[in-house]
This record gives C-alpha cells, structure tokens and sequence, in this order.
C-alpha cells in the first residue's frame, strides 16, 4: 500500500514538474519567497500523502463504493465550514439546511 501511495505522488509530481517546464512563465519561486508563506500552506502535500495512504489501506476494508461515499460527505462537510467561516481568504456563506442536504 505505502508503495502504490509512493508511486501515485512520484507519477504527481513528476507531472507537476513537466507541466511546469512547459507551460509556465514564471521561474521557480525562491527561498526567500517560501520563507514568507504561511505554515498551513505547506500541509497540502502532508495531508495529501495522508488522506491517499489511508484510502488504499481502508478500500479493502469497507469498499470502494463506501469509501467513495465517505470521501464525498467530508468533502460537503468540509466546504460547508470553510464557507461557514469564510477560511482560505474565501467570503463567509452562513451554512443553511439545504447545504447540509448534500449530505444524504
């Protein structure tokens, strides 16, 4: 499992890195610049090796169609507060019940 999880991010980034050569117009930022960003903004890519490590070893558990439910109602969880809350630089959204709906 930990090696499909190794791969899926080697194969990422890997695109990443290609896509970035060939398309884009800026250069690379410096360490100066990275030095300057927030801490949270560097948990993506931990909680991005988190959360695909934990569905490859999970899906054999509990299947892929409830794995796939789960990931969408905490995805809807998930936006539901960010918008609550305005984070992320978004605007606040007051949450109303229908909102909750994408739940069920």
């Amino acid at each position: 499992p930990i090696l499909a999880a190794i791969i899926s991010f080697s194969t990422g980034l890997l695109s990443l890195l290609l896509f970035f050569i060939f398309f884009n117009e800026k250069s690379l930022p410096s360490l100066k610049t990275l030095s300057g960003l927030s801490w949270w903004q560097f948990t993506g890519g931990l909680l991005g090796a988190f959360f695909v490590t934990t569905v490859i070893l999970s899906v054999k558990e509990i299947g892929s169609a409830n794995m796939t439910a789960l990931i969408v109602a905490g995805q809807v969880l998930g936006a539901i507060v960010i918008d609550h809350y305005g984070w992320l630089g978004l605007c606040s959204t007051p949450s109303v019940f229908f909102a909750f709906l994408g739940l069920f």
